[in-house]
């Protein structure tokens, strides 16, 4: 009797054995293809859908890097005399002058746009005339007044795309 229930149980160890060896390769599997897809997932930004910091920060300056597309801002200003123009600073360089009523900048994202007026003998308005359908800021019709000093206008803020 006793080699009877001892065959049994060594049958019935025998398949929980082959049960959890099976359950082992099984989950072993499952969790490389896992670790897998996340490391693929990790390496591929453009796969990942924008948080919302993204959204509202604006992307980091290594992004910039690998996507350098470019906007257009209309600016027109009043009163332009020839010999002391404005300049419109772009991330602390200057990168073009008032020679005529309207200018036209190419910017890209996050762009920190000033105006340097310090030269100018009267005061001068100046407005964002258009912008083009991928800047999110600055939006048309902005007013800004120089008077013999420098001002910051906005940073470029791009639609996500």
């Amino acid at each position: 009797m006793s080699s009877k229930i001892h065959n049994k149980i060594h049958l019935y160890m025998i398949v929980w054995e082959y049960i959890g060896t099976k359950l082992k390769k099984i989950i072993l599997f499952f969790f490389i293809i896992t670790t897998l897809s996340q490391y693929l997932i990790l390496f591929t930004i453009e796969g990942l859908p924008p948080n919302t910091t993204l959204k509202m920060e604006g992307k980091a300056i290594i992004e910039d890097l690998f996507d350098s597309t470019e906007g257009e801002i209309i600016l027109k200003a009043d009163k332009i005399d020839k010999d002391n123009t404005p300049e419109i600073i772009i991330n602390g360089t200057s990168k073009y002058t008032f020679n005529s009523e309207f200018i036209d900048l190419k910017v890209k994202e996050s762009d920190i746009v000033e105006i340097d007026g310090i030269n100018c003998k009267d005061k001068i308005n100046v407005f964002v005339y258009r912008v083009s359908d991928n800047i999110v800021i600055p939006k048309a019709d902005l007013n800004y007044q120089i008077n013999k000093n420098l001002v910051f206008l906005f940073r470029v803020k791009m639609k996500l795309m």
